[in-house]
This record gives structure tokens, sequence and C-alpha cells, in this order.
């Protein structure tokens, strides 16, 4: 007669599988991957089945059902639920609970891991809506050079803004930046030399004397930067790193020149400026 519940076979580890020798299935490892001072590895054995009569409970459940609050079901519902909004995602309330409420330890390593896989569910949720947000301006910087020599523009560059003379240190960003679109394998490094020459050369002048001359200075500085990220070039970013605090300082030197109108606020004043709303008032502004 047979048994309803026949152990399962043992079989021999991968090792002695492949090599098709004998396997004395010895734990952890067999003589065979032990002389020859390899792995073994066992296949996979099912454990022994459990009638559910055998299995109880480690806690009663008219303990638990007791000792559970409302509140508490309320919190674990928001952490096992998901989330698809990016400023919820980002801005998550906080989720503890009073552990003098739970009587049990074990629910509230529960309760911890529950959390832990939430917070784990949404960072690929949060990466994608940040690279989705970022993505873009981040493009449009990276074609700022190739932009301004053919449209004389760029995102931070009014197209008009030079109409009256374009300061010496744009124009040389900009005869920069074609002679950078003309790179190629043949001519990439002297190009680059080109490059870091008219940079030094901008770092090495003396200060803008007129706010266009200062706005000149940092956009070519910036463009510069950006030449040097398209470069790919890990001497390059070694350069660019070092340049950045010049260009932080650039930045800053602009911000003596921002005209701020305290006036502006009042009702007299608020009839001469742009509205912002609708958006073809202010781009009929720009454009006549």
């Amino acid at each position: 007669m047979e048994r309803n519940d026949p152990p399962a076979r043992r079989k021999s580890c991968q090792a002695c599988k492949k090599a098709r020798r004998r396997c004395d299935l010895a734990r952890p490892t067999c003589q065979r991957c032990s002389q020859r001072n390899i792995h073994c590895h066992y296949p996979y054995a099912p454990p022994l089945r459990e009638s559910t009569s055998d299995i109880q409970p480690a806690i009663p459940v008219s303990e638990i059902e007791g000792s559970l609050t409302p509140s508490c079901f309320g919190i674990l519902d928001s952490i096992l639920e998901t989330t698809d909004n990016f400023t919820d995602q980002l801005f998550q309330g906080s989720l503890e609970c009073d552990a003098s409420n739970w009587s049990t330890p074990g629910l509230s390593t529960t309760a911890q891991n529950a959390l832990n896989r939430s917070q784990l569910a949404t960072i690929p949720q949060v990466t994608r809506a940040i690279t989705s947000r970022l993505q873009y301006p981040l493009d449009a910087i990276l074609k700022g050079p190739s932009q301004m020599v053919s449209e004389n523009q760029t995102p931070w560059c009014h197209a008009h803004l030079y109409d009256d003379g374009m300061p010496k240190s744009m124009q040389h960003a900009v005869s920069s930046a074609a002679l950078h679109a003309a790179k190629n394998h043949l001519n990439a490094r002297v190009i680059r030399d080109n490059v870091e020459s008219r940079v030094q050369e901008l770092l090495a002048s003396p200060p803008p004397a007129s706010s266009m001359e200062t706005l000149a200075y940092a956009q070519a500085l910036f463009i510069y930067q950006i030449l040097r990220l398209l470069d790919n070039d890990a001497r390059t970013y070694a350069i660019y790193e070092a340049t950045m605090p010049h260009l932080e300082e650039a930045s800053n030197a602009l911000i003596p020149h921002i005209a701020i109108d305290e006036a502006a606020d009042s009702p007299s004043q608020s009839s001469d400026l742009i509205p912002l709303f609708p958006v073809s008032a202010a781009q009929a502004f720009w454009t006549n």
C-alpha cells in the first residue's frame, strides 16, 4: 500500500549530474565536490506538506482583533495604497503609528516591512517623474551653442539682445560654437585646444565694465562649459569642474545689474507692465 505523502527523492548535486558521476548526496558538500574544491549545489527539494489542521496560529485571532485600533488599520491602508501623484510621493506625511496600541511585536514588524516595501516601490516612480521634468531643460541647454550659431538666440538669450553690437567675449564664444559644430575625429584635438585657449583668454580678461559686457561674459562662459560637456572627454570634464566657480562668480556679478522697480506694484504703475496672460500680449511686445 502506497503512502499518501512519500518523501521527496534526493537528487545528485548539479556538478555530479553535469559530469555524469555518482554523487554520495552528502550535505552540505558531496565528497566529489569537496575533493575538487568546486561549488556543490543541490536542486531545490520541496518541503513536506502539512495539513491545515496541524498549523496553529502563534497568536490567537481574538487577541489580534482586540489589539488593533481603527486608526492603525487606516495607516496600513495608506501605506499599502499605490500613489500616482508626483507631489504626494515627494511630500508624504508621517506614517508612524503609536506603538503603545500594539500589544503584539510581530504585527509591528509586519507593518514596518509593509512600509519598506511601499517606499521602495515608489522610488522608480519618483525617478521617472524627476527625469521627465529635467530631460527637457537639459536637452534645451545642450542645444544652446548650436542654436546660438544658427538662430542667434538661446533659451536664455533673446534673438535681438545683441542687435546694437555683440561684445568681444560673446563673439569668440559664438565662433567657438560654430567651430565645435564642425568637429570630427580628425580635427577634434585642434578644435578642443582652440576652445580651451578662448576660455583661458576669457578668464584672464579684465572685469567687464558695463552691464551688457557683464551679461555677455556670463553667457560666453556658459557656452564654453556646454561645449566641454558635449566633448565627452575625461580631461575636459576635469577642466569643466575647475571652471564652475568662475561661472558662479559671473552669475553673481549680474545681480547688481538687475533693476527691481518697487513702484511697479502700485496700481498707478500696473498699466505700464506687460501682462503675463494672455501670452499673445508678451509675444507681440517682444516680436515687434
